[in-house]
């Protein structure tokens, strides 16, 4: 089965921003990743680091979880947290890219905002813990003492809001069409894999 858009969930030092990145520039379609909080910010009046560091704050209470499911139900944005209404603005920025045709889409719950939508890969990539380590010290400039804290940080924010905005766990392989170990594959070998099943 071939695929008109790919959503990307990633382990921090996995790659997975790379390799949609490539993913994209291989296939000559667009690449949505960081373009999605300057959207959210001009919609929402406030800078793209204040969104991104909101974003960071969410909880992943399953209470706010809740309330999110019956806010966003409600249809009333004023009795929405500014954290909730950055995730609506987000989701509804990453439909508004799916509507200008075929992309590569990395983190932001894309695979939960395009859920109604046909033709969408779900992947997650992961690798191997001395493997992430050594690209972050490498690729990110991350001091050797610093790795861990930063890699967990990461990565505990990512499932946090997975979680808090989808009520699913952020990698657990159910959740997705394909899972990809960039440390096993190659980044890539991970490029042609998605390159060869997008349309």
């Amino acid at each position: 089965m071939k695929y008109h858009y790919i959503a990307i969930e990633r382990e921090y030092g996995s790659a997975g921003t790379e390799i949609g990145k490539k993913t994209a520039e291989r296939a000559g379609i667009a690449c949505c990743t960081s373009e999605v909080y300057e959207k959210v910010a001009a919609r929402l009046g406030m800078s793209a680091k204040e969104v991104e560091r909101r974003e960071e704050s969410t909880t992943n209470s399953f209470l706010y979880s809740i309330a999110m499911l019956i806010n966003a139900q409600s249809g009333k944005s004023d009795t929405l947290s500014t954290e909730q209404q950055i995730y609506l603005s987000m989701q509804r920025a990453v439909r508004e890219a799916a509507e200008q045709g075929r992309c590569v889409f990395v983190g932001h719950c894309a695979g939960e905002a395009l859920r109604d939508r046909g033709g969408v890969l779900r992947v997650f990539i992961r690798a191997d813990y001395e493997q992430k380590r050594e690209r972050i010290i490498k690729e990110y400039g991350i001091e050797k003492s610093s790795v861990d804290k930063v890699m967990e940080k990461n990565n505990k924010r990512r499932r946090s809001a997975f979680y808090a905005n989808t009520m699913k766990k952020w990698d657990a392989a159910e959740n997705y069409d394909l899972v990809l170990d960039s440390g096993k594959l190659g980044v890539e070998t991970c490029v042609q894999i998605l390159t060869g099943l997008l349309m």
